[in-house]
């Protein structure tokens, strides 16, 4: 999906949005696992991919079946963009997400790092919808997940999917944003490009070592 200039959401509703996202960034995903213990590998494609927007990846993240104490109750997924805008500036990053509903828009989201502007597509759907579009790629010859990372996913209800072109303050908004919320519920993230699982603190210490990189360039 090219990205959008304008505040306005685009693509269909969340719940169809799944079944073809995930398709649309697996051969990024095969690349990454098959080259996830050489860094140098991962290094070169990541390199390489940054200046090409034709490109696309998802930083996942998976929400717990239920959510938090101190998040509103009777939400489905438990947060407000204000909240995680808090959880943010509380994190120390510079970054501020333009409201959305995070239950029900599926598409472009703006934001500001460092006061320059960026974004990236976000996509929310039930645990189940994301197994479903895994369970279909079983038979496409080259699955990408392991059996841990499908036991991971399954003690999950939700999956939020911020997905990047490479633009690398495009990448480091997302990451900040997807760390700052798995910690604020008590998530768990999955950066495809790299293949990385991370959670809390160590999510947080992703995000920052992505912002290192990529969020001034």
């Amino acid at each position: 999906m090219p990205e959008r200039a304008s505040a306005d959401f685009a693509g269909g509703p969340p719940s169809t949005i799944l079944t073809w996202i995930p398709i649309g960034i697996i051969a990024l995903s095969l690349v990454a696992r098959r080259n996830h213990e050489n860094p140098d590998a991962v290094d070169r494609f990541q390199l390489e991919a940054d200046y090409d927007t034709t490109m696309s990846a998802a930083i996942t993240v998976f929400l717990p079946r239920l959510p938090k104490r101190g998040l509103i109750p009777g939400r489905r997924r438990g947060w407000t963009v204000a909240q995680l805008n808090q959880e943010i500036a509380a994190a120390g990053f510079d970054v501020k997400l333009r409201p959305f509903d995070t239950e029900k828009q599926g598409g472009y989201v703006l934001c500001t790092i460092g006061g320059a502007r960026s974004g990236f597509e976000y996509y929310a759907d039930s645990i189940d919808a994301y197994q479903e579009v895994i369970d279909d790629m079983r038979d496409d010859g080259d699955f990408p997940y392991s059996e841990e990372d499908l036991t991971v996913i399954s003690r999950h209800a939700s999956v939020v999917q911020m997905v990047i072109h490479y633009r690398p303050r495009e990448y480091a908004a997302a990451a900040i944003a997807a760390a700052c919320l798995a910690k604020m519920v008590g998530g768990t993230v999955l950066d495809e490009p790299v293949w990385k699982w991370s959670s809390g603190h160590e999510a947080l210490a992703w995000a920052r070592d992505v912002f290192a990189k990529h969020g001034n360039e």
